[in-house]
């Protein structure tokens, strides 16, 4: 057994180390906290810095000495079950009998059986009970966040996530969101109502005329009738031809023979006028006309929502886009290859590309607001961190977007990023720009157990 100096690990060295020593076991490090009973958020996150760091080096076998560890932090094991879910052993040596109390050290730590004379009691976290679905099955809502808590090591946004694409959006984020939810509503209702109008083309019902001629087609010799005989007899059989015009082919013809017989009975002797006489007087509900009226309507309210889509669409440049007009690039996309990138045609207007850059602005603010675990701007922002007055602002957007962030529990989250703005300067007459970064700005509390973001952060809207 070994022991290295831990100050050679940057990370953790970055703080005092609190009695933290490396052993090397085999394969595998055994991390010692020291004999402080009660651990604090500085404990842990200079154990998940150290932890973390060997993990990048390769190491994959990782044992933790709590022997004199009486109370640990939420999150703790949050870090374990991440460490775990990577493929990486984790293993605990002689825990405080409160330790062993908790959830989820009894519901995730198998005893180990081994012959160590130093460390008797060796318990491991069994990879196949603990996964981020498995807990969440396991597991209910607050018993959850209990385990997991609020300091998971969470990866860095993609860049995907945290491009400063809809900066050409006016300020006045909540205005934007309105008008593309709007669009939206306006959209779902005109493909329902098109759907509906289809459906009505496609299928519409038998015409009394069909079934009228089907039926003095079928007419051959029979027996006379009175005229009620003749209405009591006929209806099962009308109703019959009916059903069969549902059919095609085949099953058309079987269930129209079916009756066939019944109606030579009645109408051999008995002239075609009688019978479309009769059939009249049967005064059955012609359900064609509703549909051509349901039809006409359809059609109508499909027109008027076009026609409104069409003029809100129009007014999008104006209400949604600084200085009216489209930015001279999109994601690096210049005009010409904005119509490619949103498949539009060569003909398209500067409209139809704000329309699609709207859209776009919906859809990835959906995903980014998934992806992470607080609430985020489009650009994954954490809100929280922005000043009072964009924070109210988009706060508004975010609850009218009905937005909701991800369950670490059921998906891989990632950290957001944030947004740090310079203190105020102490010369006067220096002019302090807003929103951009400043690695030295003060985070928000997440800000701690979170990867710092690069470059400058842009969230105008």
């Amino acid at each position: 057994m070994h022991s290295f100096d831990v100050c050679a690990y940057p990370m953790a060295a970055r703080v005092h180390v609190h009695g933290l020593s490396l052993r090397l076991e085999g394969d595998s490090v055994l991390v010692s906290v020291g004999r402080k009973q009660v651990w604090d958020g500085t404990d842990l996150s200079l154990f998940r810095d150290t932890v973390h760091r060997l993990i990048r080096d390769g190491r994959r076998a990782i044992g933790v000495d709590l022997s004199g560890v009486q109370v640990l932090p939420s999150g703790f094991f949050g870090s374990l079950m991440e460490w775990s879910d990577e493929g990486v052993s984790i293993s605990l040596r002689t825990p405080h009998a409160r330790v062993q109390q908790l959830l989820w050290f009894r519901e995730f730590f198998d005893q180990d059986h081994v012959d160590d004379e130093d460390y008797v009691d060796r318990f491991s976290l069994r990879p196949e009970k603990c996964t981020l679905r498995s807990v969440g099955r396991s597991l209910g809502r607050t018993q959850r966040h209990d385990l997991l808590g609020e300091h998971m090591i969470l990866d860095r946004l993609p860049a995907t996530y945290t491009s400063s694409a809809f900066n050409c959006l006016n300020s006045d984020v909540a205005k934007v969101t309105e008008y593309v939810l709007e669009l939206e509503r306006l959209t779902t209702s005109i493909i329902r109502l098109r759907q509906d109008v289809n459906s009505l083309r496609d299928a519409p019902p038998v015409r009394h005329s069909e079934v009228l001629d089907a039926l003095v087609a079928s007419v051959g010799g029979g027996v006379d009738y009175t005229a009620q005989q003749r209405q009591d007899a006929l209806r099962p059989i009308v109703q019959e031809f009916f059903e069969s015009m549902r059919h095609a082919h085949a099953a058309r013809r079987f269930k129209q023979e079916s009756c066939t017989r019944a109606l030579v009975s009645l109408y051999t002797a008995t002239a075609v006028e009688v019978l479309r006489k009769d059939f009249t007087s049967l005064e059955i509900t012609d359900e064609s006309t509703e549909h051509r009226y349901k039809l006409r309507e359809a059609e109508t309210q499909l027109k008027k929502l076009e026609q409104h889509l069409a003029d809100r669409s129009a007014s999008c440049l104006s209400v949604c886009f600084r200085d009216s007009c489209l930015p001279q690039e999109y994601r690096g996309n210049t005009r010409p290859s904005m119509l490619t990138h949103f498949q539009l045609c060569q003909d398209a207007t500067d409209i139809d590309i704000g329309y699609c850059i709207l859209v776009q602005f919906a859809t990835d603010w959906r995903n980014v607001a998934s992806a992470v675990t607080t609430p985020v701007t489009v650009h994954g922002v954490a809100i929280n961190c922005m000043s009072q007055e964009r924070k109210a602002a988009w706060q508004k957007a975010y609850l009218a977007m009905d937005l909701k962030p991800g369950d670490p529990t059921t998906m891989k989250v990632f950290a957001p990023r944030m947004e740090h703005r310079e203190p105020p300067s102490r010369n006067p007459d220096k002019k302090v720009s807003k929103g951009v970064v400043s690695p030295t700005a003060t985070r928000c509390p997440l800000a701690s157990t979170m990867p710092p973001a690069s470059g400058v952060v842009s969230d105008r809207p």
